[in-house]
Parts: structure tokens; C-alpha cells; sequence
């Protein structure tokens, strides 16, 4: 990940941007291909996704016409950790209470199918000390390879007149044999019970005692 610096054409910043080679940089924000005319994100006739491109380009350094920027939309915000961490951001730009917002970001990624949410705010909150709050809801893991899978976690800081608070935002996702809401590996302590078999009762043949042969 790399913060890139704010265009001053462009009403957000560049924070979302991921870089994931190094000899072929390829950037992924969250905007389907099929949409690219048409998004919220791209604009009319793509002039954010260039102004982005150009941003991304002089930061860099790359030669003109050599970067190339891919749309892809997020198939549920819920889940998305990135997506919940700048919802709370906006929240507490625009002066809601932090109490609330963590509770409202809560209730909406366990609303959407995760299996568990915390949210971690760092800083001066009210009074002039700094301290932490952490909200947490469901179930959450915090060691071993399965948090490399499930664990999904986003860290924002926020700019406010009496200091920068630091959001954290970990989303657990559920397990998912089809892919699409989670990962597709089960956690290795899971434990599924099966139905048991229905008892099928044996009836031996019974052989005829007396035969008749017809002459």
C-alpha cells in the first residue's frame, strides 16, 4: 500500500491504491470494468480515473502513457475492511460522536455476514490525554495462518482540530465454500457433526421348504 499525495483537482485522496509489481505496476480501485463510463468513482467519461492515472504517473516518475489503471468493484462494503475504515473517517470529518460511529460500523459489517468486527481508535478524544477505545463484536481470531485468510484490516488516521486519531478497522469473514463472502479454507478447528444414517432393518430370504416339479 502507499499514500500518494492529494490532487487538487480531486475531491478525495489517493490513499486506496494498491502497488502489486514492481516492473508492471498495476493499481486497483474499487469500480467494475463494465461501469467505467458510468461509476460514481470514474466520472464523466473517465476523467477521474485519468486525473488518478496522471497523479500516479508524475509520483512515481513513469514515462507518459505507461501506466494503465483496472476498476473493480467490491462485491460486499460490508466486508470490506478498507471501505468501513473510510465510512468511519467521513463520520468523525463530518462530528459525529466516536461512541456512535464505532457502534454504527459495528452493527453494519455484522449486519452484512461477518463473523465477527473491532474497531481500535487511537488518540485525543475528548479530554486532553490521549487514549484508546476498542469496540468489539462476534467472534475474532488473532494468531496463526488462518488470520492471513480471514482476518481483513484497514488503518486510517483522521485530522481533527485537536489532533490526528488513528482508526483501525479488523473484520473476521466467515468461512465461504464458494468464495465469494470469505475464504474458502475452513478453520482447522472446526467441527462438523454429521446427521447419522438412517438404519436400514435386514430381511434374510427365505428359501421355499417344499417344492413342486411338474412332470
Amino acid at each position: 500500500m502507499c499514500n500518494l499525495p492529494p490532487c487538487p483537482k480531486w475531491d478525495t485522496h489517493t490513499e486506496n491504491v494498491q502497488v502489486c509489481d514492481t516492473c508492471n505496476i498495476q493499481l486497483w480501485p474499487y469500480q467494475k470494468l463494465d461501469d467505467l463510463f458510468h461509476g460514481p468513482f470514474l466520472c464523466e467519461k473517465g476523467r477521474r480515473i485519468r486525473e488518478l492515472t496522471s497523479v500516479v504517473q508524475k509520483r512515481f516518475k513513469f514515462p507518459e502513457n505507461s501506466v494503465e489503471l483496472y476498476a473493480e468493484k467490491v462485491n460486499n462494503r460490508g466486508l470490506c475492511a478498507i471501505a468501513q475504515a473510510e465510512s468511519f473517517r467521513y463520520k468523525l470529518l463530518g462530528g459525529l460522536a466516536v461512541r456512535r460511529a464505532c457502534y454504527g460500523v459495528l452493527r453494519f459489517v455484522m449486519d452484512n455476514g461477518a463473523k465477527g468486527c473491532e474497531v481500535i481508535v487511537n488518540g485525543k478524544l475528548r479530554a486532553q490525554r490521549a487514549k484508546s477505545m476498542k469496540f468489539k463484536d462476534g467472534y475474532m481470531i488473532s494468531s496463526g495462518q488462518p488470520v492471513k485468510e480471514y482476518i481483513d484490516a484497514a488503518v486510517r488516521h483522521v485530522l481533527l482540530r485537536q489532533g490526528v486519531l488513528g482508526i483501525k478497522v479488523k473484520i473476521m469473514l466467515d468461512w465461504d465454500p464458494k468464495g465469494k463472502q470469505g475464504p474458502t479454507t475452513p478453520l482447522p478447528d472446526l467441527v462438523t457433526i454429521h446427521l447419522p444414517k438412517e438404519e436400514e432393518h435386514f430381511r434374510p430370504t427365505v428359501l421355499p421348504t417344499e417344492v413342486e416339479i411338474q412332470v
